[in-house]
């Protein structure tokens, strides 16, 4: 197929010759397939401890998701232009202008919550959770707390209201993991007080496990409080929440 640079991109892909794909993806006019390309030839250098090659390669994925970024039809797709930003910001860390990183990834959020409305006003509720996990890809990527819950929070939204139930507890799960690894002791547990609100309106078995947890994750949450300095009385809203989910459970003790 010398005359279709698409097949030789995948081609050479398959072969693991990510230099020589991103070029085709080029000639081909494909520039976020060339970019993707180009990042994975970094990635294959960096590993051979090669890293000017790596930059380089870095660089020139850089210069075609900002030709991406220029492309006109983006102004009436926020999802793909968030995505691009995404991308484009990950490139920038990479070569550590973190400046420039941050202001994509904070375009990419604003993007990203502006589709997700209008997609969700649309009906097209699957697009709008497309948007969400991207959402909190970002927040675990970047370390933000704020993306990460926002994500995940609307993730479970959706999936609750179209009666997913065991794939929002899986998500549930998942964000009460993530908090935790974020010592984000009080969103712990309100969204394990949230699930089990959930779990025991669905009469499912395990709603006394998740309250018993969320008791716990209150406890931890006044102990962290008063260990950091923070206010007694807070302390003290928590350690009654906890008093509250044990007594619902029956643990008075």
């Amino acid at each position: 197929v010398p005359q279709e640079p698409r097949d030789l991109a995948r081609a050479a892909w398959l072969d693991r010759q990510y230099q020589a794909a991103a070029q085709h993806y080029r000639a081909a006019r494909w520039p976020a397939h060339a970019a993707i390309a180009f990042e994975r030839a970094a990635e294959e250098a960096r590993q051979l401890r090669r890293d000017d090659v790596a930059q380089q390669q870095l660089r020139a994925a850089q210069a075609l998701w900002e030709e991406v970024t220029a492309d006109p039809r983006l102004r009436e797709d926020p999802y793909t232009a968030a995505l691009v930003s995404f991308n484009l910001g990950r490139v920038h860390a990479a070569l550590g202008a973190d400046d420039v990183a941050h202001r994509c990834r904070v375009r990419a959020t604003r993007l990203l919550e502006e589709a997700a409305d209008v997609l969700e006003a649309r009906g097209l509720r699957e697009r709008a959770f497309d948007c969400f996990q991207v959402l909190l890809t970002l927040g675990a990527q970047t370390r933000s707390f704020e993306n990460l819950a926002e994500g995940y929070l609307n993730c479970i939204r959706i999936l609750r209201e179209d009666h997913l139930r065991y794939y929002a507890f899986q998500y549930y799960e998942d964000f009460v993991k993530r908090s935790d690894e974020a010592r984000e002791h009080h969103a712990t547990a309100t969204i394990l007080h949230e699930a089990a609100d959930y779990a025991r309106a669905l009469d499912m078995p395990f709603h006394a496990m998740l309250r018993v947890r969320e008791a716990e994750a209150w406890r931890r949450a006044a102990e962290n409080m008063l260990a950091s300095g923070g206010a007694a009385e807070l302390a003290e809203n928590a350690l009654l929440a906890a008093v509250s989910a044990f007594t619902t459970v029956g643990m008075h003790g």
